[in-house]
């Protein structure tokens, strides 16, 4: 108990849990959701024009780079879910 309470004054503690862990995997997890919402709706929407079917809205290539950036985000939190079983953050 009085280690826990230890660790949240440890300032050295502090910066490794919260910002190395938190803000480092969120950082990367956010930026691979993006790149791959960005490449897999430009990829979709090429595919459209390619096969005829013209769609000149912009909002249609953003919402495909949406809904892409979102799958990729879903799919990133299950595989973590599932390499992290026990639940202590470690995967594997």
């Amino acid at each position: 108990m009085l280690k826990k309470l230890g660790k949240l004054f440890d300032v050295k503690s502090w910066l490794e849990t919260f910002v190395l862990k938190f803000l480092a995997s969120k950082g990367a997890k956010h930026a691979a959701t993006t790149l791959a919402g960005i490449v897999a709706g430009l990829i979709a929407k090429y595919k459209l024009d390619q096969y005829g079917i013209q769609i000149d809205v912009p909002h249609f290539t953003e919402s495909l780079i949406v809904a892409f950036g979102a799958a990729a985000g879903v799919l990133i939190n299950w595989s973590i879910k599932v390499l992290d079983k026990d639940g202590d953050g470690r995967l594997g």
